[in-house]
């Protein structure tokens, strides 16, 4: 992408040309350290870009400042962000540079109003210090005089994501971390829709949900009201050469979805805590079907680490995507056949730690290998093949050893065991975008 005003142009022109229409950004930026992946340490500062302004990306809040993630209003006017040192939801005007404090906790989500809109808000903290999983969520008019209705308190919820749709019936959630699920914020009730991090819920009247998984590459998707289930791979392309993405959004389109990554430093055995220079913010566009992301825009081009972005759209509001028949017209169905291979290993990836993985506490690690013999479809081929590593807070002593050695394995399509979903996968070898199968125990 080029720099400077060009480079400035360019993206705004790609990101319309995507979405459709005009189109606004938020993230955060750690334009130090690199490496506030969550916001944490209070050393990020608040960007925004506009399709239509021709200015680029541009510093809302200047940092360091300890402030967390950003959101934008349904009508598309308004920046929403919360603080770490002062516990509060503020609200930026999108033209303006004064912003103003409206209420205590942490934003979560912001679904439209009859006057105004919503701002929902994590509250009564599990943990006051991490402020990531929340007792209770109240919902905040930010132009009707501020008033304030409860919401959510049934069981706690995770920060990252809690989406709600648009007639504010559905929440998608993390109840909390690893467990997803949907709330029916009518009934107060709540069903488990997988395993893994960082949630997503369409901005549709029917629920369609996804959760990303625990390699950081793919969302798992589920139609919740029929139960279909499918995949969608998003890390392994040339946008992404296989390295995790994170952050993950549904924007305020049903089509269009933002991303940061990709997280190419290895930081122990957690290239999401590397963060580094090369993280960037992405929008991409999900097919019709969306099981598929059919194109993605790269938005942000700085030698910073970007993290935590939102997506506006305008006219979202009116838009229906179709029928949701559409949407995965049957459970996507899995080779799970269990192949037996001799395999050479040719790269290893080290065995994490478990502070590396926390707060996971069990962990697999892919390998590179070469298959000698097995089927005729995979002999010669080379394939990434994990291995239990780390199982219920310990490390096993029987994890392959060096590059070089050749081991019988059982395997079979990683993405065929449904077991696994959610589970901490870590790679670091030459080639990210082999086919991944796991080693049967």
């Amino acid at each position: 992408m080029p720099s400077g005003e060009s480079g400035a142009r360019e993206a705004e022109a790609g990101l319309e040309s995507l979405t459709g229409a005009h189109t606004r950004v938020v993230w955060l930026q750690d334009a130090w350290e690199h490496e506030d992946v969550f916001s944490a340490r209070g050393r990020v500062r608040l960007m925004a870009l506009d399709s239509r302004d021709g200015r680029g990306e541009q510093v809302r809040i200047e940092g360091p400042a300890p402030l967390r993630r950003p959101l934008i209003s349904p009508c598309g006017q308004w920046i929403l962000y919360s603080r770490n040192d002062d516990g509060g939801v503020w609200v930026l005007g999108w033209d303006s540079e004064v912003p103003s404090r409206l209420t205590d906790g942490v934003a979560l989500a912001v679904t439209a109003a009859e006057e105004g809109f919503w701002i929902y808000v994590g509250r009564a903290p599990v943990d006051p210090d991490a402020m990531n999983v929340f007792a209770e969520v109240v919902r905040v008019n930010a132009m009707n005089g501020r008033r304030e209705e409860p919401v959510w308190k049934e069981a706690p919820v995770g920060r990252d994501n809690f989406q709600v749709s648009p007639d504010g019936r559905w929440a998608g959630a993390l109840f909390p971390w690893p467990t997803a699920g949907l709330a029916d914020l009518e009934t107060g009730t709540w069903q488990q829709t997988g395993r893994g991090c960082w949630t997503g819920l369409a901005p549709l009247e029917e629920p369609l949900m996804w959760v990303l998984d625990g390699p950081h590459r793919n969302l798992n998707m589920v139609h919740v009201l029929s139960g279909e289930r499918w995949q969608v791979p998003v890390a392994r392309d040339e946008t992404f050469g296989g390295h995790e993405i994170y952050h993950p959004r549904w924007s305020s389109h049903p089509r269009i979805l933002t991303v940061s990554g990709p997280y190419k430093i290895r930081k122990g055995g957690n290239n999401i805590r590397g963060g580094g220079d090369s993280v960037e913010i992405h929008v991409g566009r999900f097919a019709a079907d969306w099981r598929s992301v059919e194109e993605w825009v790269q938005v942000t081009d700085n030698a910073h680490a970007n993290f935590f972005p939102d997506v506006w759209v305008a006219g979202s509001g009116e838009v229906t995507a179709g029928p949701l028949a559409e949407a995965g017209s049957e459970t996507e169905e899995r080779d799970t056949t269990v192949y037996t291979v001799e395999a050479r290993r040719l790269e290893v990836t080290p065995t994490p730690s478990l502070e590396d993985i926390a707060p996971y506490t069990q962990a697999l690690a892919a390998h590179l290998y070469e298959v000698l013999e097995g089927p005729e479809s995979l002999t010669g081929e080379k394939l990434l093949i994990a291995h239990w590593v780390i199982r219920e807070g310990e490390t096993l002593a029987d994890a392959p050893g060096q590059a070089g050695g050749i081991a019988q394995l059982r395997i079979r399509e990683y993405d065929a065991v449904p077991e696994l979903e959610g589970e901490r996968l870590v790679i670091d070898v030459s080639n990210l975008l082999l086919p991944l199968y796991v080693a049967e125990d």
